[in-house]
């Protein structure tokens, strides 16, 4: 009969359980957001590139690009609103009762997004949305909180987005139901994150301790047979 140790039992429980924490994170951690340009470089992907567009020329209209982007603006049938770059910033705003207002479409294997924003509204009006689809679902992110907004009035902060996988395009809306009302507001320091072939998964703050706690029992259980 073959006997096995209780080492061995906790170990497999163990190797189960950082797969299990492994798996969890690639479905729960999507898209990883930050609210600080030093955290946000600081988790980038190895082997990742990153362009900075700092909107240095002078545009206006309906449709713009930069840095391999198209900037698509599709304002209702109210026409209220802004799309253009100047003064050294993509200046926007977006109109409350627009469904989708802008969309950008991202060059291939973008894995990440990172933006100062200036002047961004509280959640009076409930803000303006990104919407962004990584290939787990459409998710939707308020843009005043996620900058870290967190009471009221205007708030000029950082937005960081590092997807799961490349991301084909994302939207801004406002969310619609009173009338011309919006929220006008600064994009600079665009950081384009791409990354070839490869898809991103943000390492589960619990794995680590998960595989420390595999070699510990390893180590026990090699100076019992020695």
């Amino acid at each position: 009969m073959c006997r096995v140790s209780k080492t061995g039992v906790i170990m497999r429980a163990l190797t189960i359980s950082a797969i299990a924490t492994l798996l969890a994170a690639q479905s729960a951690q999507a898209v990883s957001l930050f609210d600080s340009s030093v955290a946000f470089n600081a988790a980038l992907p190895v082997g990742s590139a990153t362009t900075t567009e700092t909107f240095g020329s002078s545009a206006t209209g309906n449709v713009l690009t930069f840095s391999g982007i198209t900037s698509t603006f599709a304002p209702n049938g109210n026409t209220f609103g802004k799309h253009a770059i100047s003064g050294g910033v993509l200046d926007l705003f977006i109109e409350g009762d627009a469904p989708i207002l802008m969309t950008w479409d991202l060059p291939s294997d973008v894995v990440g997004l990172g933006f100062d924003v200036f002047g961004v509204n509280s959640a009076n009006f409930d803000g303006v949305f990104i919407t962004i689809d990584d290939g787990s679902g459409a998710q939707n992110y308020n843009l005043y909180e996620t900058a870290g907004g967190s009471s009221s009035g205007n708030i000029d902060g950082f937005v960081g987005f590092i997807f799961a996988g490349p991301v084909a395009s994302v939207s801004f809306s406002g969310p619609g139901g009173f009338g011309f009302s919006g929220d006008d507001f600064d994009i600079d320091n665009l950081q384009i994150v791409t990354q070839s072939g490869t898809s991103v998964v943000p390492l589960p703050a619990s794995l680590p301790l998960a595989l420390a706690g595999l070699g510990a029992f390893a180590a026990i259980r090699g100076r019992r047979k020695s």
